[in-house]
């Protein structure tokens, strides 16, 4: 009796992505005093009614819901982080 054994190659494909933010960043802190307050929920109010701007950097932060564009459901969700 003989037996015969024959293996094929695999290949493996691994996908990374990296995230680059500031070391302290926290969502929701638009004033930067590494703070979650409510002067943060005043500046996002006033930049969704166009009263103010925010830098690149505000408008990540103030982006809570990660999909590029800061409005009406970004205050919700940091209405609902300043509940807790």
């Amino acid at each position: 009796t003989k037996t015969t054994t024959t293996t094929k190659p695999t290949t493996t494909t691994t996908q990374t992505t990296t995230t680059t933010t500031s070391p302290n960043a926290i969502k929701g802190d638009l004033n930067g005093d590494k703070i979650v307050n409510v002067a943060d929920l005043v500046k996002m109010y006033r930049y969704v009614l166009g009263i103010e701007s925010l830098s690149a950097q505000q408008f990540e932060f103030a982006d809570i819901n990660d999909d590029n564009i800061v409005n009406v459901f970004d205050v919700i969700m940091l209405r609902k982080i300043l509940a807790k």
